[in-house]
Order: structure tokens, then C-alpha cells, then sequence
């Protein structure tokens, strides 16, 4: 019955395409057609109307066609071609909404084509005077990196340069760059490391402005990405690891005294990171007081996270296993089968 609904929407909506003098309605008429195609319905008629709105002077109408398109289109889609003039001529308007929306769109629908015809324009916006753009071209040169490597040739310094930046919103952009490269080549970014010791403490500290705090606390998003980035230089390597200790350990208290879900969330990547760089005693203890907290909580969720955590901690040790067996059998006793096959996957 629903199908039937959608489809006979969509019979409405090509038939209203069709009139003249759509002006008023058109931005309706996207948000509608968007729908249609959210539901697994065939939307195409309305492609090309969502790719002219992009042409659109008025910046909401402007931003509902960038919007509409980047959900139409995908980067294969012949119709990109009609959108290359539009992203290049926006990119290089006074409108700093206008830049972004561009932007925006090239970060969706990015593909070897859109990359050759709009990487100068790009580059130049890394030093533009609003940090909305500067962060979302810094995303925009990311993506064209991960298109074709060989096009961004000075793509370190570009990231680099970005970590840097007295924004902690474009410092954060390059972090998602710095993940992906040092899964590959931690080697090479090790000399990053102090660098990233020092934007965490700063988070840490209270040193950013209060709205990126959430919950109270500070920056916890760019904190994860900051751990995860340490977690990978610091694998087997004892002289990197002796540089992370004292920071994760200073995250590890903070978060502990937060006792929400995104304080939750960071004690665990905490146990995550120490877990992947070099062994230190210490820690090992601290974290092992962690999972006992978890496993104390009446939320079955934060169990689960202890179950997951414990696994990956006998992994390193497993004399931390006697410390935590009331623990395990209290949960392989608990009515969550999910949480039950998780102690199971634990013990086998």
C-alpha cells in the first residue's frame, strides 16, 4: 500500500514538472522528489530540474539544488557534466554560502573529472579568510587525495599546514587524513606525534572555546580521532608509546569523571588505545579498574562494551582475567542474548 502511495506521488510530481512558471514551487517540488527516492522509488524525472536549481541566484534555492543533487546524482552519473560550470563559478564567489555549498557538493559527488576541473579553485580556498571554508576545502582536498594520490602533490603540507591552523574546526578536518595515512605508514608520521600529544592536552584542558564541548565535555569527537591517530604510532614502539602515556592517562581521568554515554564512549577508546601501543603496567591497571566499571552498570550496553574491552585486554595479559570472573559469570547469567553470545565469544 505504501508503494502504491509513492508511486502515484511520483506520477504527480513528473506531471507538475511539466507546467511552466514552476518558480515558486520548484524548492517544494525537490524536497518531494528527494522523498520519493528516500522510500526506493525512481525519482529521475526530477535530475535535471535539482542540477538547473544549482544555477539559482537565491542562496536557499541555491543550496536545495546542491542538496537534491548530491542525493540524486553519484559520481558515475553522465549528468555531473552539467554541474562542472555551476561548482567552478560558485567556488570563486564573493558569498562565502555559495563557496560552501559548492563545496559541499564536490566532497559528494567528487570524481576524476569534477577533481581536474576544480582542483586550483580548491587550493586556493585552503587559505581563505572564513574557517567554514578553509575546513570544508581541507575535506574537499582529502577526498581528491583519495581519487588519485598522485594529483595532490603536496598533499603532507596541505594537512599539515591545516593542523595547524588556529581553528580548532580545520585543525579537526585534517585529522580524518592523518587516520587514514598513518594506518598505512605509521613510520612516516611518527615525527607528528609530540604534535598530536600536545592538540590533545590542550582539548584536555579546557583550552578550546566552549562550543565544542559537549555534555561538558570538551571536543570529545576530535579527542577519539586524536586517540585513534596515537593508538596507530605508537604499535610496537616503546620510545613513541613513552611520549602518549602521560596524555591518555590525563584523558582516561577526565572521562572517568564524566559518567554519561560520551564519557563512556571516550573511557573505552582510551582502553582501545592503550591496548594498541606498547604495554605499560600502569595503564594496564588503570584500565582494568575501567572494565570493572563498566561491568558494575545496570546498563547491559556498558557491559557489553566491558566483555569487548576484557577480550582485547587478555589479549595482551590474560592475568587480568581472574579479576573480572564474578563479572563474566553474571553476565553469561543475564537475559541479553546478546550479551550472553559476547561473554561466549570471550571464553571460547
Amino acid at each position: 500500500e505504501e508503494d502504491k502511495i509513492i508511486e502515484a506521488e511520483a506520477q504527480k510530481l513528473k506531471e507538475k514538472f511539466k507546467e511552466k512558471s514552476l518558480t515558486d514551487k520548484m524548492k517544494d517540488l525537490l524536497i518531494r522528489s528527494i522523498y520519493v527516492e528516500m522510500l526506493g522509488h525512481d525519482g529521475g524525472f526530477a535530475h535535471i530540474h535539482a542540477i538547473n536549481m544549482t544555477q539559482k541566484k537565491n542562496i536557499l534555492s541555491k543550496r536545495i539544488g546542491y542538496l537534491a543533487s548530491t542525493l540524486f546524482l553519484d559520481k558515475d552519473n553522465e549528468l555531473l557534466i552539467l554541474l562542472v560550470a555551476t561548482l567552478q563559478r560558485d567556488l570563486e564567489s564573493e558569498s562565502y554560502l555559495e563557496v560552501l555549498s559548492s563545496l559541499q557538493a564536490i566532497s559528494r559527488l567528487a570524481n576524476s573529472q569534477i577533481m581536474t576541473a576544480t582542483y586550483d579553485q580548491v587550493h586556493k580556498l585552503l587559505s581563505h579568510s572564513s574557517d567554514f571554508v578553509r575546513k570544508k576545502a581541507v575535506t574537499v582536498i582529502h577526498r581528491f587525495w583519495q581519487i588519485n594520490p598522485n594529483g595532490v602533490v603536496d598533499i603532507d603540507r596541505i594537512m599539515k599546514t591545516a593542523l595547524c591552523d588556529k581553528v580548532p574546526s580545520v585543525m579537526a578536518a585534517s585529522l580524518n587524513y592523518f587516520i587514514e595515512v598513518c594506518r598505512q605508514k605509521p613510520e612516516t608520521y611518527k615525527d607528528l606525534t609530540s604534535s598530536f600529544v600536545v592538540i590533545l592536552k590542550q582539548i584536555i584542558e579546557h583550552k578550546l572555546p566552549r562550543e565544542y564541548d559537549y555534555h561538558r565535555m570538551p571536543a570529545p569527537w576530535i579527542q577519539m580521532k586524536l586517540m585513534e591517530i596515537l593508538a596507530l604510532l605508537g604499535e610496537e614502539d616503546e620510545e613513541t608509546s613513552n611520549q602518549i602515556y602521560e596524555v591518555i592517562q590525563m584523558t582516561l581521568k577526565r572521562a572517568e569523571d564524566l559518567a554519561i554515554n560520551i564519557g563512556h564512549a571516550l573511557v573505552y577508546q582510551c582502553i582501545k588505545t592503550i591496548l594498541a601501543i606498547y604495554p605499560n603496567e600502569a595503564l594496564l591497571e588503570n584500565i582494568s579498574k575501567s572494565i570493572k566499571a563498566f561491568f558494575s552498570s545496570e546498563s547491559n550496553n556498558l557491559k557489553y562494551i566491558g566483555v569487548t574491552a576484557l577480550n582485547a585486554m587478555l589479549k595482551i595479559d590474560l592475568k587480568y582475567a581472574e579479576d573480572h570472573q564474578e563479572n563474566v559469570v553474571e553476565c553469561l547469567e543475564c537475559s541479553d542474548d546478546t550479551l550472553k553470545l559476547k561473554t561466549l565469544d570471550l571464553l571460547y
